[in-house]
Formats: C-alpha cells, sequence, structure tokens
C-alpha cells in the first residue's frame, strides 16, 4: 500500500458493522470494525421508542444484567409504546419505572399478544456496568409524546446491574418559572408575582380592571356604563354606585350630584374671578363675578331684572332708602322740627330738640336761642331780646329769679299775653311785674310772633 494516494483507493458501495477499516494510534496500524468506529463517533445507537410512564411487568437481572428482562405482568396483550405497536427488535429507552435500577435501553424480543406475554430484553450494548456512563444521550425516533427527543443518563455510578438506581433526564432543563414534562416545556401556571405573572389564573374579561391583593393580581366585576373605580383602603377596590359623564362638558360647566348619578350642571362658571368678588347667576343662566366695591352695599338696580350692583361709596350716617319701580339709593336723614341728627362712623344720632336746654343769664341783656330757658338772675334784671329767627312751633322758657327782667323786640315783631300784644316792632317790650315771674312762649308767625302760655305768676305783665 505503500505509495497509494487515499484519493486513488476504491469507492466502498456498502458497509456492514463487520467491515473493517485500519486506524493508526501512536503510529501503530490497527484494524477496527465499523461498529466500533460508531461507538466513538455517537455516544449511543439511537432508540426507536422511550416509555411514558411505568410498565406494569416483573424483571429478571439475568446475569448481573446480561439477559435481563421485564415480562408483561398486567392484562395480555401486543406491547405498544408512547402510542406506538413494537416490532420485534425495536430498542426501547425505559426511563420510568418504579424501580429505577430497572431503567435502562432494551430490545423488543417477544411482541406478545392476548395469550401470549410481551418481553423486553436488555439491549446487549446497554446490559453491563461497563456499559452504562454518566452523561450516555439517547435520541428517541418515535412515539407520540416522546419523538424526537434527547435523554441524558444523569447517575454517577459506579454501577451494579439489578440495584443501582438508572435514571434518565430531557436534556432540556426547566428554569424558574418553567415546568418541564419529558421533553415538553411549558409555562408554570400561575406565574408568580415575582416574576412578573399574576400569581392566579385568571380569564380574559372585557371591561375589568387588574387590581392586587395580598398575594396575587385579580380581575374586578365589569362596571356599569360610567361607573368610576375606587379604592376601598385595605379592601378590594370596587366601582362607585353613581355614574360620572364619559364625555368632556362645555367650557365652564360643573359636575353635580342629581340625587343618584353625577351629570354636568346647564350653569357655567368663570375660570377666574377677582379676589373678593361675588358670583351672582345672570340673565344668560350662567355664574358670573361682580367686582368688589370699598364702603359699599349690595343693591337690585331695577324691579324688572334685579341685576345686582354695588350701590357706591357710602358716608357716615348714610343709609340704603327705598325707591318705588327704581333701585334703592343712598341717602342722609332729613331732621324734623325738634328734632337733631347727628351722624357718625356706624352710627347715627337722633334726640328731641323739643326738650329745652337751660341756662342762667346774670348779664344786663340776653339774646333769647329758640328752644331754650333762661333763669334770670340779676339785681338789676336782664334785658332779653327776640331771637331774629324762629319757626312756627320753636319755644323759650324764662324763670324769674332776682330782678325785674323784660323781653325787647326786633323789627317787625311782637308779643301776645291772651288777647293783649305789645306794640309791634323795636318800640314794644313786655316786662315781668314783679322778681319771680316766669313764663313759656311759642313762635305763631315765622320769626315775628309770639303767644305766652304760661301765665305770671303775680300781678300781670306790663305790656308796652
Amino acid at each position: 500500500m505503500a505509495g497509494v494516494k487515499i484519493s486513488a483507493l476504491p469507492a466502498l458501495l456498502s458497509t456492514t458493522l463487520a467491515d473493517i477499516y485500519p486506524t493508526v494510534q501512536s503510529g501503530v496500524t490497527y484494524k477496527v470494525t465499523l461498529a466500533q468506529l460508531l461507538e466513538h463517533a455517537v455516544s449511543n445507537q439511537a432508540v426507536r421508542l422511550a416509555t411514558t410512564g411505568a410498565l406494569t411487568a416483573t424483571y429478571s437481572n439475568g446475569t448481573a444484567g446480561v439477559g435481563a428482562t421485564l415480562t408483561n405482568s398486567g392484562a395480555l396483550a401486543a406491547l405498544s409504546i408512547d402510542g406506538t405497536a413494537t416490532v420485534a427488535g425495536d430498542r426501547v429507552l425505559v426511563k420510568n419505572q418504579a424501580s429505577a435500577l430497572q431503567n435502562g435501553v432494551y430490545t423488543v424480543t417477544t411482541i406478545g399478544d392476548g395469550v401470549t406475554a410481551w418481553i423486553l430484553t436488555r439491549a446487549t450494548d446497554y446490559d453491563e456496568a461497563g456499559d452504562i456512563d454518566q452523561g450516555d444521550f439517547f435520541t428517541v425516533g418515535a412515539g407520540t409524546a416522546n419523538g424526537k427527543t434527547q435523554w441524558l443518563q444523569v447517575d454517577a455510578g459506579p454501577f451494579t446491574m439489578g440495584t443501582t438506581a438508572i435514571n434518565f433526564e430531557s436534556n432540556v432543563i426547566a428554569g424558574t418559572g418553567i415546568t418541564k414534562t419529558n421533553n415538553t416545556v411549558a409555562l408554570t401556571i400561575p406565574i408568580a408575582l415575582a416574576n412578573g405573572g399574576t400569581n392566579k389564573v385568571m380569564v380574559a374579561s372585557n371591561g375589568a380592571i387588574v387590581y392586587s391583593d395580598a398575594d396575587s393580581l385579580e380581575l374586578s366585576a365589569v362596571g356599569a356604563a360610567g361607573q368610576v373605580f375606587q379604592s376601598n383602603g385595605a379592601g378590594a377596590p370596587t366601582w362607585s354606585t353613581p355614574t360620572y359623564p364619559s364625555a368632556s362638558g362645555s367650557a365652564g360647566q360643573l359636575i353635580r350630584s342629581d340625587g343618584t348619578n353625577n351629570l354636568y350642571t346647564t350653569l357655567t362658571f368663570p375660570d377666574t374671578v377677582a379676589i373678593n368678588s361675588i358670583l351672582f347667576a345672570n340673565i344668560s343662566n350662567n355664574i358670573g363675578p361682580i367686582a368688589p366695591a370699598l364702603s359699599s352695599v349690595l343693591i337690585s338696580n331695577a324691579l324688572s331684572t334685579g341685576v345686582p350692583s354695588w350701590s357706591g361709596a357710602m358716608a357716615n350716617g348714610n343709609l340704603i332708602i327705598g325707591s318705588t319701580g327704581a333701585a334703592p339709593v343712598v341717602a342722609s336723614l332729613t331732621a324734623g322740627a325738634n328734632i337733631t341728627i347727628t351722624p357718625g362712623a356706624g352710627s347715627i344720632t337722633i334726640a328731641s330738640s323739643g326738650n329745652m336746654t337751660w341756662s342762667e343769664a346774670t348779664g344786663a341783656t340776653q339774646v333769647i336761642t329758640v328752644n331754650n330757658g333762661y333763669i334770670a338772675n340779676r339785681g338789676g334784671g336782664v334785658a332779653f331780646s327776640l331771637p331774629a329767627a324762629s319757626a312756627v312751633g320753636d319755644i323759650f322758657s324764662i324763670v324769674g329769679l332776682l330782678g325785674i327782667w323784660s323781653i325787647t323786640q326786633g323789627a317787625g315783631q311782637q308779643i301776645s299775653v291772651g288777647a293783649v300784644s305789645t306794640t309791634v316792632g323795636a318800640a314794644g317790650t313786655l316786662t315781668a311785674a314783679a322778681a319771680s315771674d316766669s313764663a313759656n312762649f311759642v313762635c305763631t308767625v315765622a320769626n315775628l310772633s309770639w303767644q305766652v302760655i304760661g301765665g305770671p305768676q303775680t300781678a300781670g305783665f306790663v305790656l308796652a
């Protein structure tokens, strides 16, 4: 063979497991069979089927595993595994026995039927302790559940056939939140909250809202149209009993209760108003502001519309006075006869001027002031003179104490005592007859005429 190129060798048209091939190790050429080459090319020979549950069978360990069998101990029938009928010679991965020492790779030696028990015999390449290693890898070719799946032998050994457990697991490892059945991977249901799930199996419901309770997410009941979702504190949230509008109202409208549900008001309200403004409903059925005014009173400006407005600033003693058919106005009180009115800051003082103020006359002359009383107290007498201005009803009084008092007149003035009168004008006088004479006088003609209404206490007055 020296000098022959490998490319010049003839092609091999067919092979069997018994064919011999050369191989070189450490410079030495050896002969190997195809079976030996395959043993190094792949981990283990594939199996056609794999069990999905424990087989009802009796185990016999053979000779240290060689020739070991599983024989049907249940109802007699042809052997079917993973939904697939078996044929003689099928390689089967047995991985679900309750006693794991029975697990391994078997060959179907008897299919069985209604009168004959089926028999599985350990495969000759996996029936001794030396055949079994941790990590042995098997591909399943057929079957409803296990077809096209891969399985690993996971025990480290050492193995004693018929004593040591032999376990197989799928080469797919289930992580957090994942379940694995044989070679089927699925989500763990429900998904935990910690993994972003609900921790609860939830059914979709259009209109429900998701909320959390102590340990899971929940779906609320479906609310009615217009209801709002409300917190109940630490309790489960619920839908409100009243409903609310689903669309926006007009500018300035507010939401108010009608006793059952919440609706937009017909009235509109301003967005902002000046500080201290007053709001009122105007003729357009809208709420509008009245700007503030200092030291004023709010009044209705007319009987027909009643629109309110401020009266304007009010001075001391001003009042709001009504006016028939017109707006009330700011006005002051007017003093009548014998009345005095004194306005103040937040007050009005009204007094009667008919209660005379008395004073002592001690001088030779004394001008009389209406609505006053005088006590004549001068040894040489007091000459009183009538007031130049007086109104009908004005009064004054003189009480004699010391000296003879008299009253002089101005132009056109006159004093009457009963039917007797003084001379008209400055020439006329009235003189007391005695120092103790007293009298009351009342104006009968404005500025001019006076009448004595209380007579003298002695012989009478002297009129000139």
